[in-house]
């Protein structure tokens, strides 16, 4: 029983990420086509599937000793 519904998430997953990533793509192009610049930055500060997962050093601001 618990192979069938592995099977099916799968099959899931196997579908819905490739669609997913297209979309994005797609949509990253009408957003930067849009707003320029703007969005370009946005993108640059902003990750983009998965938020709070940033590489190191990204987005981080020294603290200030006192």
């Amino acid at each position: 029983m618990s192979a069938c519904g592995f099977g099916a998430w799968t099959v899931v997953l196997a579908v819905t990420v490739p669609w997913l990533l297209l979309r994005v793509r797609a949509e990253d192009g009408l957003m930067a086509a849009r707003f320029g610049a703007s969005y370009e930055a946005y993108r640059a500060r902003v990750p983009a599937l998965i938020p709070r997962i940033r590489p190191v050093g990204a987005g981080t601001r020294a603290r200030s000793a006192g």
